[in-house]
C-alpha cells in the first residue's frame, strides 16, 4: 500500500486541473491510500497580499502535516507560469527542509513566455532548475515539453509523459436527442480570449452562407462570457448560438453527445485539454490547434482538422472540410470514439500515473 499525499487546490474552483485531480484521487486501485492537501484561497477571495500569505501558512501546515502524516509520496500540481511556480516553490522549500518524502510533480499548463525567460535568465534558469531537479519524477503531458526541460538541464530519466483523461461514466445512460437537422457545432472551455472563441464567432459568420441551418453551443464560463454574450445579441442570433454557461455531469454529457464537430481553436497554453478527450470519447470530429500535448495523438485528417493558424477563415475552413464529406467525417468521428476509449479513459491514465508512484518510491529506496 502507497501512501499519496495529493496537493490541490480547493475544488470548488473551476478547471481542468482541479477536475482532473479529483477525478484522479476517486479512481485510484486498492494499492494507493491518498489524501488531499488544500492549498490557495477559497474562490470568494481575491487580494494578492492574501495570497502570498495563504501560500506560506500553507507551507508550514504542509509541512507539519507531512512531519506527522510521512506519505510515500508527496503529489504536487503546478502549472509553468510564474504565479503557480513561485507557490509551488515555496511548498517544495518547505518540504525540503523536513527532508520530505518523493515529490511527483504533475506540470498541467505550459507557458512558452515563462519558459523562455527561464532559458534567458542564468539567475532564474539556476532556481527553476534547482526547483524541478528537487522532484523525484515529473510528468508532463506532451513529449515537446519533455525534450524543452531536458534542454534546460532537467535529468531526463525523471520526466514521463502521459495525458489527462477522461470519465466513462459521465457518458452512462446519456442518448443523443437532437432536435434540429442542421449539423451542430460545440465549443466546451474556459472562455478566456486565448481559446480562440472571439475566432471561432466571426468564423461562424463566415459558415452562415452555405451551412443556414448550423448550430453552435459555447459551453464555459471566465471572463470573456459577457463580451460573448453581447457580440451574440448584437447580432440577434440567439436563435442559433447557444451560450449555455458552464456545464457538467449530465448537462454536460447531452452537450457533448448532441454536438457533431467539437471546435476547440486555442493558441492558449494548454497541455492536453480534458474537453477535447471527452469530445473523442463522444465521438465528435474535432477541429483544433496544435497546441500543448494535442500533436502528440492528434492527426490530421483521421481526428479531424488540425488548424495552421487561428483565424476566422481558417476555423471556417476546417470545419467545412468535415461538413462536406459526411462519409468521411463519419469514420473520423468513429476513429476518435475508439482511440478515446482505448487510450485516455480514467483507468488507463490513473494506472499509468500509479506506476510513476512506483518508480519514485523504488528511486527513493535506492537513493
Amino acid at each position: 500500500m502507497i501512501r499519496v499525499l495529493v496537493i490541490a487546490r480547493d475544488k470548488r474552483h473551476q478547471g481542468g486541473v482541479v477536475s482532473f485531480v479529483e477525478l484522479l484521487v476517486a479512481n485510484f486501485s486498492h494499492n494507493i491510500q491518498a489524501s488531499r492537501f488544500v492549498i490557495g484561497r477559497s474562490p470568494d477571495k481575491h487580494s494578492r497580499a492574501g495570497a502570498i500569505a495563504t501560500t506560506l501558512a500553507d507551507s508550514i501546515r504542509l509541512a507539519r502535516l507531512v512531519r506527522k502524516q510521512r506519505p510515500h509520496v508527496i503529489h504536487i500540481n503546478p502549472s509553468l507560469n510564474f504565479s503557480a511556480m513561485f507557490r509551488d516553490g515555496l511548498l517544495i522549500t518547505a518540504l525540503a527542509i523536513i527532508n520530505a518524502p518523493p515529490i511527483v510533480m504533475f506540470i498541467h499548463g505550459w507557458d512558452e513566455a515563462f519558459l523562455a525567460k527561464m532559458q534567458n535568465s542564468r539567475a532564474a534558469g539556476h532556481l527553476f532548475r534547482k526547483l524541478l531537479n528537487r522532484a523525484t519524477c515529473i510528468i508532463v503531458l506532451a513529449n515537446r515539453f519533455k525534450k524543452e526541460l531536458v534542454a534546460l538541464g532537467i535529468e531526463a530519466q525523471k520526466i514521463h509523459v502521459t495525458t489527462t483523461m477522461f470519465d466513462p461514466a459521465l457518458f452512462e445512460g446519456i442518448c443523443r436527442d437532437r432536435q434540429n437537422s442542421g449539423a451542430k457545432l460545440l465549443f466546451l472551455s474556459r472562455l478566456v480570449k486565448e481559446k480562440g472563441t472571439q475566432e471561432l464567432l466571426e468564423a461562424f459568420l463566415i459558415l452562415q452562407a452555405s451551412q443556414p441551418d448550423l448550430t453552435l453551443t459555447i459551453a464555459g464560463d471566465g471572463p470573456e462570457y459577457y463580451n460573448v454574450d453581447r457580440w451574440i445579441k448584437a447580432r440577434r442570433l440567439g436563435h442559433q448560438i447557444v451560450l449555455a454557461g458552464y456545464l457538467r455531469g449530465e448537462a454536460k454529457a447531452h452537450a457533448l453527445i448532441d454536438a457533431d464537430i467539437f471546435v476547440f481553436p486555442s493558441y492558449y497554453g494548454d497541455g492536453c485539454p480534458v474537453s477535447l478527450l471527452e469530445a473523442m470519447a463522444a465521438g465528435l470530429g474535432v477541429v483544433t490547434t496544435p497546441v500543448g500535448g494535442i500533436p502528440d495523438f492528434f492527426v490530421d485528417g483521421e481526428n479531424g482538422s488540425l488548424l495552421d493558424t487561428v483565424s476566422p477563415a481558417a476555423i471556417a475552413d476546417g470545419i467545412l472540410k468535415l461538413l462536406r464529406d459526411k462519409h468521411k467525417l463519419s469514420i473520423i468521428r468513429e476513429n476518435n470514439r475508439s482511440q478515446a476509449w482505448k487510450n485516455y479513459d480514467v483507468s488507463t491514465i490513473t494506472a499509468s500515473i500509479e506506476q510513476i508512484y512506483l518508480r519514485a518510491v523504488d528511486s527513493s529506496r535506492a537513493g
